[in-house]
């Protein structure tokens, strides 16, 4: 998906764009971080990047936390809703 140059890895420079197109500049950062950790550069001074598997990992992971999240809003805006009417 991100993959440009078809390495098998993800850097951060190639989300970028995309991640910036979804979630907006007030998002940006947290994705990023999200998904690489907290530092864009490795030890080497290289740009971050993980496997393709990581990444797809991880975008998974926080497309089913932002899920939960959502579902959870929804159950206690239903239970603030039922205890009003009571």
């Amino acid at each position: 998906m991100y993959d440009k140059d078809f390495r098998g890895r993800v850097t951060v420079e190639e989300t970028l764009q995309i991640l910036f197109v979804r979630h907006g500049r007030e998002q940006l950062d947290t994705e990023i971080e999200a998904i690489f950790g907290v530092d864009e550069r490795q030890q080497d001074e290289e740009e971050k990047e993980i496997t393709y598997q990581e990444y797809v990992e991880k975008v998974n992971e926080r497309a089913l936390q932002e899920q939960k999240k959502l579902l959870d809003d929804k159950r206690k805006g239903k239970l603030k809703g039922l205890q009003k009417e009571d």
